[in-house]
C-alpha cells in the first residue's frame, strides 16, 4: 500500500498490518490514517506520509446490497435509519420506526390516532404512500383510498370507479354499495331513495328532489306528481294533469286525471229458465267453438243446457236430472275424452251426480251418490296432482268439506273429510302455494271467516287455516290482482256495501283483509275478468239491495285495489250467480247473471 501526505499530520498511527511501523495517536480527521516508520539503525524519523481509510458501504453514497435506501436501513440501520418516504423492509429501517407497504412513513402513521392531515386513523394524507384507507373511510383524493376511488370524501369500493354497472349498483358506478359517495342522477334506476342524489326514488326511478318536497313546483302538474315527476310519480284520480302520461290511469280529461270509462254492458232480453235459476257452468258443451252454459234450476230438480250462437243468443238444448234442489253445478273433463262433463250437488236431499258429456250436447249419468247430507257447492280440480279431475264438496250443515279423489273416469275414492268453519257455502279453487296440487278457499257464512285448505300429494288437505274477514261475506273470486303473479282473493261483503281483498304470498298465506266500498249497495256475487282489456283484472259484481238489483264493474288498479263502480246496469231479479265469459266473438269478456226464473246476458261493447 502506498502513502499519501496529509498536510496537517502532527501525529501518526501505526496500522497493525504493517510490521515495523509504530502507531501514534492522531490529531487529524478520522477519515485519514497516518504512520511513522521506526528504523532501529537510524533512529526515529518522522514522515509526512498518510493513507486514506478503506471506504465503508454505509458512507459511499450508493444504495448497496441490503440497504433499503442510500447508506441507510438494512445493515446500516443500527447507525443510519432511512428518512420518511424511503424504501424499507421492516420498521427498524426507518427513522420514524413505521414501515408500511415498504415505505417509511411519518411516525404519526403508526400511533393509532387520526393525526393532522390523515383522512383516517393512520391512513391517507401523509400516510397514503404506505397506508391507504379502507372503503367507507374519509378521504380527500383517490390516492387516500385502497380502492383508489374517493367520491364526496368517502372511499368507495373499486367497482365504483370502473365505468361499469356492477352487481348491486343501481346505475353505472352509483347507488347500492356506491351510494355513500356516488348517488345516481335523476332518471337513473334506484332501489331506495338513498341511491339518488335527489334522495327521491319512486317506482325505481330517481326523481328530481322537488318530487318529494310536498309542494307543487317546477313543472309538476300536481303536488309531487306529473310533469318532471311523472317517470316515477304519476298523479292519482282527479289530480291536475296536462297529458295522459301524468296520470296513473293514463287518462287526462279537462286538466284532471279522469277514470277510464268502464265498459258498457248491453243487456240482451232475459232468457227464460225455470224458477230458482242459480249456478252457471260455462263452456263449449257441443264442440262448435261457441260459448254455452248449463244452468241449475233449483225448484225444477234439474239443470238445463243452453247453447250459444256466438252473438249472445242462447237456445235450450237438453236437460239433466240432477235430483231434488240442485244447489250448484260445475263443468270439467272428468274422463279425459275432450268433452265437457257436468257435476252437480243438491241442497237438502244429499245427491251428488256426475254426467258424462258426449260433445254434442247430450249427457249420461255415470256417477250417482246420495249420503243424505246437505251440500252447497262442488268445485272440480286436480287436488292430488295425478292429472285427473277430483272434486271438493261443501257440506254446510256438518261444517265440513269432503274431498273425492278420482280413481278413473267414473269412480271416486271414499271422501276425505276436513273440518272448516261454521256453515261453509261458497268455495273456489286455485294453486295458492308452489306445489302442483290444487288448493281451496271456503266461505264460512255464519262466522265471517274463510278457511284455506292446501292440497297434498296423497289426496288430502292439510289442516285448515282460518282467516277472519267480515260478517256477511257472500262469494269469493280467485285472481291475480297485483304484479307479484300470486293468486289473491276478493270477496263480497253485502252488509257494509264493500269488497275485501286478501293478497296471497305464493306460499299458501294471505295478508290482512283490505276492505273498501264497492260503489254500489249490497254487492253479493262476484267474478274477475279484464273487462276493459288493459291487462289488469277488474271485478264484475252483482248488487242486490233494498229492491234494487244491478251489475257494475270495478276497474282494477293493478295493485290489489279497485276504483269504485260508477256505472250500473239493471237486473229484473235478485242475482243468484254471475260469471264473466266471452259469449260473442269480439274478445271482450261478457257477463251472464242468473236469478228468479231467467238469466241475462250482458254483451261488453267497450268503454
Amino acid at each position: 500500500m502506498g502513502f499519501r501526505a496529509h498536510p496537517s499530520v502532527s501525529a501518526y498511527i501505526l496500522p497493525p498490518e504493517y510490521p515495523g511501523f509504530r502507531q501514534q495517536d492522531p490529531d487529524i480527521s478520522d477519515t485519514w490514517t497516518c504512520w511513522i516508520r521506526h528504523n532501529p539503525t537510524v533512529g526515529m524519523r518522522r514522515t509526512q506520509q498518510c493513507i486514506a481509510p478503506s471506504t465503508s458501504q454505509c458512507g459511499n453514497g450508493v444504495q448497496d446490497s441490503g440497504e433499503t435506501g442510500t447508506d441507510c436501513g438494512g445493515p446500516c440501520a443500527a447507525g443510519k435509519k432511512c428518512a420518511d418516504a424511503s424504501q424499507c423492509t421492516v420498521s427498524a429501517d426507518c427513522n420514524s420506526n413505521v414501515c408500511a407497504t415498504q415505505i417509511c412513513l411519518p411516525s404519526q402513521c403508526g400511533n393509532g390516532v387520526q393525526d393532522s392531515g390523515e383522512t383516517g386513523t393512520d391512513c391517507g394524507g401523509p400516510c397514503a404512500a404506505g397506508k391507504k384507507c379502507a372503503d367507507a373511510s374519509q378521504c380527500t383524493v383517490s390516492a387516500d383510498c385502497s380502492s383508489n376511488v374517493c367520491a364526496t370524501q368517502i372511499c368507495l369500493p373499486s367497482q365504483c370507479g370502473n365505468g361499469v354497472q356492477d352487481s348491486g349498483e343501481t346505475g353505472v358506478d352509483c347507488g347500492g354499495p356506491c351510494a355513500a359517495g356516488k348517488k345516481c342522477a335523476d332518471a337513473s334506476q334506484c332501489t331506495v331513495s338513498a341511491d339518488c342524489s335527489s334522495n327521491v326514488c319512486a317506482t325505481q326511478i330517481c326523481l328530481p328532489s322537488q318530487c318529494g318536497n310536498g309542494v307543487k313546483d317546477n313543472g309538476e302538474t300536481d303536488q309531487d306528481c306529473g310533469g318532471p315527476c311523472a317517470a316515477g310519480q304519476k298523479c292519482g284520480n282527479n289530480k291536475l294533469c296536462s297529458v295522459a302520461s301524468d296520470c296513473t290511469i293514463n287518462a287526462c280529461s279537462s286538466g284532471r286525471c279522469a277514470l277510464l270509462s268502464p265498459p258498457t254492458l248491453v243487456g240482451k232480453p232475459p232468457g227464460t229458465a225455470q224458477w230458482g235459476s242459480s249456478s252457471i257452468a260455462a263452456g263449449d258443451f257441443n264442440n262448435d267453438g261457441k260459448m254455452d252454459f248449463i244452468l241449475s234450476e233449483y225448484h225444477n230438480y234439474r239443470a238445463e243446457l243452453f247453447t250459444g250462437d256466438g252473438t249472445g243468443v242462447m237456445t235450450s238444448l237438453s236437460t239433466l236430472n240432477t235430483a231434488n234442489h240442485p244447489a250448484y253445478g260445475a263443468a270439467g273433463d272428468f274422463n279425459g275424452d275432450g268433452n265437457l262433463d257436468y257435476v252437480a250437488v243438491s241442497d237438502d236431499y244429499g245427491y251428488l251426480r256426475l254426467f258424462q258429456g258426449s260433445g254434442t250436447g247430450t249427457f249420461t249419468l255415470t256417477y250417482d251418490q246420495n249420503d243424505g247430507k246437505r251440500k252447497a257447492t262442488v268445485i272440480p280440480a286436480d287436488y292430488n296432482g295425478d292429472g285427473k279431475l277430483d272434486f271438493a264438496v261443501s257440506y254446510y250443515a256438518d261444517n265440513k268439506v269432503y274431498l273425492y279423489i278420482a280413481n278413473n273416469a267414473n269412480s271416486f275414492n271414499s271422501p276425505g273429510i276436513f273440518a272448516v268453519g261454521s256453515n261453509p257455502r261458497k268455495m273456489a279453487s286455485g294453486k295458492f302455494d308452489s306445489d302442483n296440487y290444487a288448493d281451496l278457499v271456503v266461505i264460512n257464512e255464519n262466522d265471517g271467516t274463510i278457511s284455506i285448505l292446501l292440497g297434498k300429494s296423497d289426496g288430502t288437505f292439510g289442516t285448515a287455516t282460518t282467516i277472519s274477514v267480515a260478517a256477511s261475506i257472500n262469494t269469493v273470486a280467485v285472481a291475480k290482482l297485483n304484479a307479484d303473479n300470486y293468486l289473491d282473493l276478493i270477496l263480497t261483503v253485502p252488509n257494509t256495501h264493500s269488497l275485501s281483498v286478501l293478497l296471497g304470498d305464493g306460499n299458501g298465506n294471505f295478508g290482512t283483509p283490505n276492505t273498501f266500498l264497492a260503489g254500489g249497495n249490497g254487492p253479493s256475487k262476484i267474478d274477475a275478468a279484464d273487462m276493459d282489456l288493459d291487462g289488469i283484472l277488474d271485478a264484475v259484481v252483482a248488487f242486490d239491495y233494498s229492491g234494487t238489483q244491478q251489475v257494475g264493474v270495478l276497474l282494477g288498479k293493478g295493485d290489489g285495489t279497485f276504483y269504485p263502480a260508477t256505472r250500473f246496469f239493471a237486473l229484473t231479479y235478485g242475482p243468484a250467480h254471475i260469471t264473466a265469459v266471452k259469449v260473442d266473438g269480439d274478445n271482450r269478456p261478457d257477463v251472464i247473471v242468473t236469478g228468479g226464473d231467467s238469466y241475462t246476458i250482458f254483451l261488453n261493447t267497450g268503454p
